[in-house]
């Protein structure tokens, strides 16, 4: 009598299933360039690069504000917010070559609380900390 043992498939390792959650690797950097103390205006620089290596397509990125702060604008990107919650949508085309990187310049309301920078963002879902 023989015996058929059945082999499991082999495990992905935390390291791989990541990579395949998040194809896309990128970074963010967002700065705040002026803030009026009178108005509570603000001005920030938004970067999104692409550490990948292949091309950001059709991209949206994603984050929620720490304060009670409110985007007015953003040059170059649609921005939509509801509450907290922002999304960017680069006008144009969307496209992100490898080691390339995109700026947007953001136009706001700091709000009556304090003016913190976002610590997370999302990229089509996958989440990035802020530099």
């Amino acid at each position: 009598m023989r015996t058929r043992f059945r082999v499991p498939p082999p495990r992905r390792s935390l390291h791989n299933s990541f990579t395949q959650q998040c194809p896309q690797i990128f970074d963010t950097t967002y700065r705040v360039l002026a803030r009026c103390p009178r108005t509570g205006n603000f001005v920030a620089l938004l970067t999104v690069t692409n550490k990948g290596d292949r091309p950001l397509k059709d991209w949206s990125l994603a984050w929620s504000y720490l304060g009670d702060q409110s985007i007015r604008w953003a040059a170059g990107a649609k921005a939509e917010q509801e509450g907290a919650a922002v999304t960017l949508t680069p006008w144009g085309s969307a496209k992100l070559k490898p080691g390339r990187s995109r700026t947007f310049l953001l136009q706001g309301d700091a709000g009556t609380l304090a003016d913190p920078a976002p610590g997370t963002f999302f990229l089509n879902g996958d989440a990035c900390i802020s530099r």
